[in-house]
């Protein structure tokens, strides 16, 4: 019997897309305006790459939230502009780290981030790369080329670090008919590992729901974990096996799929949802 397997489509309507753009201006511009504040009041200098590092990694987690409430289907579109959008907000953190330094921290708002003002901007960092704002181990002032790179390199830092949060971000099936995501469930035991899907589909039984049944037991460190992605009255729903490792203290985990969102009758996944007690995921953990 062929099989079919859900077809992601990435296209997604212009005002999704720029609702999450909008949103995502929102966000950074909050999120920089606390990072420049905690750069300027930082009195250790080297945890500024620390501080930044976790910029990134914080507006990449928010920034796939607003792309699924803005139910956004394109994975580029979600990376390329949210790269763009972490760009801008090092620029409204430079905007509230240098307001900081002068003492006028209540324009930022007003100003937006001193958005509107680019030419005092630069300036200010131009004077700041030529005679510095601090120094190095107590000692000589940082400035010039060295600062220089010292401000690339923690550009790269957060740029990365947004890349690769937002590289992580699989999109989940999503219905065009009721304009949903599916609901991920997760059943509850922890199954063997499949080398292939042929290892599932040999099992004895005619439905899902017998196959499930009998499968072995997984491991500690490596075991194959069961998902379906249901929506009430779709028609039809789908179904996810991975195989997972799992660290030795039992806390990291890494998925990869082995049967990757078959096609399955709605009232299969249901009854796979009530027999083996599926739990519904957390709507932002998918």
């Amino acid at each position: 019997m062929q099989q079919r397997y859900y077809a992601h489509d990435p296209e997604t309507p212009l005002s999704n897309k720029l609702l999450c753009i909008l949103l995502g201006i929102v966000i950074i511009f909050l999120l920089a305006y606390v990072h420049g504040i905690v750069i300027s009041i930082n009195p250790v200098i080297y945890l500024s790459f620390v501080i930044t590092i976790g910029f990134g990694f914080i507006f990449g987690i928010l920034y796939r939230v607003i792309s699924k409430i803005a139910k956004v289907r394109d994975s580029k579109f979600v990376i390329i502009s949210g790269l763009a959008i972490m760009l801008l907000g090092m620029y409204f953190s430079w905007g509230a780290y240098l307001l900081m330094l002068s003492g006028e921290l209540e324009y930022y708002f007003p100003s937006l981030g001193l958005l509107l003002s680019p030419v005092w901007v630069f300036g200010s960092i131009g004077d700041l790369y030529t005679y510095g704002s601090w120094s190095l181990f107590g000692g000589a002032v940082v400035n010039g080329i060295f600062l220089g790179l010292i401000w690339i390199g923690e550009l790269i830092m957060v740029l990365y670090m947004t890349f690769h949060v937002l590289r992580a971000y699989e999109i989940a099936p999503f219905s065009q008919r009721f304009n949903k995501w599916f609901i991920k469930y997760k059943l509850h035991d922890e199954y063997q590992s499949l080398a292939d899907a042929d290892m599932f589909f040999e099992k004895e039984g005619n439905t899902l729901t017998e196959k499930v049944k009998n499968l072995g037991r997984g491991h500690s460190t490596r075991y194959g974990r069961i998902s379906i992605f249901y929506l009430e009255n779709a028609g039809e729903a789908y179904f996810l096996y991975e195989n997972v490792g799992r660290d030795s203290k039992g806390k990291k985990e890494t998925g990869t799929a082995v049967i990757d969102h078959l096609a399955i009758p709605n009232t299969e996944a249901a009854q796979l949802i009530k027999t083996y007690y599926g739990k519904k995921e957390f709507y932002f953990e998918y």
